[in-house]
């Protein structure tokens, strides 16, 4: 079984809710933002039914594919650079 490179804290799913929340406030169909000391980035895109979330680590040359729909987040799968 798979497991993401990145692990989704209580503090960051909270933001990932009320940033999907916002899109969908102000009609945006993505959006993206970093965590600068951690070099993390991340990528919200809608689809017709949830939301994709990309967690990007490009030190580690990682990222973690996640969908968001309703209150859950589930992971999807993860790809690396060789």
């Amino acid at each position: 079984m798979m497991y993401p490179n990145y692990r989704i804290d209580g503090s960051t799913r909270y933001i990932l809710f009320q940033l999907v929340q916002k899109c969908l406030d102000l009609n945006l169909e993505n959006f993206s933002f970093c965590y600068d000391q951690e070099g993390v980035y991340f990528y919200l895109t809608e689809h017709e039914d949830y939301w994709q979330l990309e967690i990007k680590q490009p030190d580690a040359g990682t990222t973690d594919l996640f969908q968001i729909q309703d209150d859950s987040i589930s992971y999807k799968g993860s790809t690396r650079k060789e």
